[in-house]
């Protein structure tokens, strides 16, 4: 899993090196299907839900054709998973979003739950399952289970978000 989060930064940031296109769309939403096992979503892949039950991730995955993803743990910068979650309550009509945080222990996240005013599905998962990149990201995953579109949220730039929310969603 360290090599996919690796690799999908490498091809995020080479991607948007290459283009010299001025649309957003072009340069940040990578429209790539990696074809590499290590960066198909695995069965075993567990999420925790509020109340500690178990959920495969395929189960949550499986009724959607694309699912968007925002990953970030508690020792990113609150201040961006805070401006992320923000930016995701306005797009809460979508079933097909799903957050996926780790926290240092199970009282951590649910006392962010207690405190978060975000209304969208958060699961925790074991830190060791999906690279922590020490900020907030987005991709989406298909109904091949690959992982698509990736991007790094920037809480000073969230309109970049936006942009790519809505393309993913089109999309």
């Amino acid at each position: 899993m360290k090599n996919l989060c690796f690799l999908l930064f490498v091809l995020f940031f080479f991607n948007c090196k290459k283009k010299n296109s001025n649309n957003f769309n072009e340069q940040i939403v990578l429209k790539h299907s990696i074809p590499e096992k290590s960066l198909i979503l695995s069965e075993d892949f567990l999420l925790y839900d509020k109340n500690d039950k178990k959920t495969h991730i395929l189960k949550l995955l499986e009724k959607y054709e694309k699912t968007i993803v925002l990953r970030f743990t508690d020792l990113n910068c609150s201040l961006c998973y805070e401006s992320a979650l923000k930016i995701l309550e306005k797009y809460k009509k979508y079933e097909n979003i799903i957050i996926i945080s780790s926290f240092q222990n199970t009282r951590a996240f649910k006392l962010f739950l207690a405190q978060s005013k975000c209304s969208l599905k958060i699961f925790k998962v074991d830190e060791n399952v999906l690279k922590d990149l020490n900020v907030p990201y987005f991709f989406t995953v298909d109904e091949n289970f690959t992982i698509n579109s990736f991007l790094i949220h920037e809480k000073k730039k969230p309109k970049k978000t936006i942009e790519y929310l809505d393309t993913v969603i089109k999309n």
